[in-house]
């Protein structure tokens, strides 16, 4: 029988979300306890997609990412950059930038993959992308005429808001909430591999049917502490037969309680094992993609695209990942910290592309970053402080690529979309760029409305996807 726990649970539906954030049961998939997501809604579950989450966390500079090329607006951009740009020796001399075909701006040449995955019309950029309540430009925001999110240029609190709309404490992401509509119209026999994480557990993932299931960067299964942990095991350490016996003591066989607490605890312990015995067998048929640089978010990618490459055998439709790498938080030393950060970004995004490719699948899953917030274009020394708006990335041969979608900001400190040192305000909204991706994913127009509450605020998404 499983002991009995003290925590305090007010709610049935309180154990049951308590149980999915623990490490032995996380991603166990209670579908079947929690209210149905957009039973009215209709959702496309035909054929495999799969949605990618690169979260750059810190907050990546967009003015460092879109850099003008013509000669007036580069030596106005050169001229607010005084204090910076010299700092990255010749990387952003106007002769180095790598230009983007149809505009007048080009990429750092620390990103000359990312560059051919434009050209080659597989990469889109999203100017100007940020956390919004209604539209809003630079009068409205000093004149306070507009709701704003709130807690702007807070590192925790718009990681929340991008993942969630909501600051930090937020329950639900609207990554949960795409997985929620998917499985409400009957995708993936195994919802437990419906949201993967290779970020540990983020609101991002977590929706009210979809429990995020987490596994290692490296490949493979989060370990168990109770069958694992030697301490726990004491002299019986490593010995294959007392593991068998903590295995099957917590798949709880033959228990039996009326009980509703005691219940779905012993029905999360015994899908939590099952799940990762599931995961761990098809993982290990999953073919090496050895052509991802050894970093850590090529590391990350290409546990993704082997999970991908199994997804016959979990049963999977439809299927939403995160990936993440820090850093971005540039304040000094500016020039070598994102130098290594883009060539992270350069090798892994172009390799998971490369694989998806060999895979057969490039038109069915499609990798986006996402970021705290941009920088400011006016730099403090030899960084940059928090801002607001950023560019982001969307790849994928199902991609509209080889564009700029959104008109790309002047290099100029105050404009109609620029306030304070250069801080942006987003002209296309999170709940614009999820609805983009959302509805490439399946969901239509009432789907939409329920997994992104803020739409209706919004124009229709740019034409990314």
């Amino acid at each position: 029988m499983l002991k009995k726990t003290s925590m305090t649970i007010r709610t049935r539906r309180d154990i049951l979300r308590a149980a999915a954030a623990s490490p032995l049961v996380a991603g166990t998939g209670l579908a079947t306890a929690l209210t149905s997501f957009g039973a009215q809604a209709a959702v496309d579950t035909s054929g495999y997609k799969a949605l990618v989450c690169v979260f750059l966390r810190g907050g990546l500079d967009a003015h460092d990412v879109l850099i003008p090329t013509s000669v007036s607006e580069y030596n106005e951009y050169a001229s607010i950059r005084a204090s910076l740009l010299p700092t990255y020796g010749s990387a952003r001399d106007r002769t180095q930038l790598l230009s983007l075909t149809g505009t007048s701006h080009g990429l750092p040449p620390d990103l000359p993959l990312l560059h051919n995955l434009y050209e080659s019309g597989s990469l889109a950029i999203l100017s100007n992308v940020g956390p919004l309540i209604q539209p809003t430009n630079r009068d409205a925001f000093l004149n306070n005429t507009v709701p704003l999110p709130r807690a702007l240029f807070s590192h925790n609190d718009q990681q929340s808001t991008w993942s969630s709309f909501q600051p930090e404490g937020s329950q639900f992401g609207w990554g949960g909430f795409l997985g929620d509509a998917v499985l409400g119209a009957g995708a993936n026999t195994l919802p437990s591999f419906t949201a993967i994480s290779l970020a540990g557990n983020d609101v991002f993932l977590s929706g009210q049917q979809t429990f995020q299931y987490p596994i290692r960067a490296s490949g493979g299964v989060q370990q168990i502490n109770e069958i694992s942990n030697p301490s726990f095991l004491g002299s019986a350490s490593g010995n294959a037969a007392a593991q068998d016996l903590i295995v099957e003591h917590l798949r709880a066989g033959g228990f039996d309680s009326s009980n509703l607490f005691e219940s779905d605890v012993a029905v999360a312990t015994r899908n939590a094992v099952d799940t990762n015995e599931a995961y761990a067998a098809a993982f290990s048929g999953a073919p090496s993609l050895n052509t991802f640089p050894a970093n850590s978010l090529g590391i990350q990618l290409r546990t993704i695209a082997r999970t991908i490459a199994i997804r016959g055998a979990l049963g999977a439709d439809r299927q939403i990942f995160l990936a993440s790498i820090g850093g971005f938080d540039t304040h000094s030393g500016q020039a070598n910290t994102l130098t290594s950060l883009y060539n992270q970004l350069d090798g892994a995004i172009s390799a998971f592309h490369d694989s998806m490719q060999s895979l057969g699948v490039s038109n069915d899953v499609t990798l986006f970053t996402v970021s705290d917030f941009g920088r400011t274009l006016a730099p403090n020394g030899d960084g940059t402080d928090h801002g607001w708006g950023g560019h982001q990335f969307v790849v994928g041969g199902a991609v509209n690529g080889g564009q700029v979608y959104g008109a790309i900001p002047p290099p100029e400190v105050e404009h109609s979309q620029g306030v304070r040192d250069g801080r942006l305000i987003p002209v296309t909204s999170v709940d614009q760029y999820a609805a983009g991706l959302g509805a490439w994913f399946g969901l239509d127009a009432p789907a939409l409305d329920t997994a992104i509450p803020g739409l209706s605020n919004f124009a229709a998404p740019p034409a990314f996807i």
